[in-house]
């Protein structure tokens, strides 16, 4: 063996598995969770009614519309556990993004843009307003539209 090929071998036995983190956890959990949570939503979206779903045997990517429901649920829960866990080994970074540091001011610029579409999203939603009551809309027209055809021949 060549002394490059002993010292290749010698770098792989050094190299060690870093220890658990839990920010890396925190963050891959949110990340994963929430783009199954994101996919189950479309899927709800997009899904008929469902008694409709039912009765048509309503599948897509080989759940049925109960089975997109439960995994929306629970990977949405998941989700909030997620990111329960990140501002928890975060929560130094939000201190000091909201009130700054000795050097510098906290970001309330950010903070209330993040307040502002966050309550932008509630208040319509909650009072059926747009833009909130349009994106409903397009998923109750999509629904009438397409599913509609699946009414008539059932």
């Amino acid at each position: 063996m060549t002394d490059s090929h002993e010292n290749e071998h010698a770098a792989e036995r050094t190299r060690r598995r870093p220890p658990f983190s839990g920010r890396a956890a925190a963050l891959f959990g949110v990340s994963l969770s929430v783009l199954v949570a994101a996919l189950s939503g479309i899927a709800m979206y997009i899904a008929p009614q469902g008694r409709l779903a039912s009765a048509i045997d309503w599948h897509w990517v080989g759940l049925t519309r109960g089975q997109w429901e439960t995994l929306h649920t629970t990977t949405s829960l998941l989700f909030v556990g997620f990111v329960v866990w990140h501002f928890w080994v975060h929560i130094a970074v939000y201190k000091t993004l909201l009130f700054g540091s000795a050097t510098r001011k906290g970001h309330t610029v950010e903070v209330l843009i993040a307040v502002a579409a966050v309550a932008i999203v509630v208040v319509t939603s909650v009072l059926d307003l747009p833009p909130a009551s349009w994106i409903e809309a397009v998923g109750g027209m999509f629904k009438r539209e397409f599913w509609g055809e699946a009414i008539g021949s059932h």
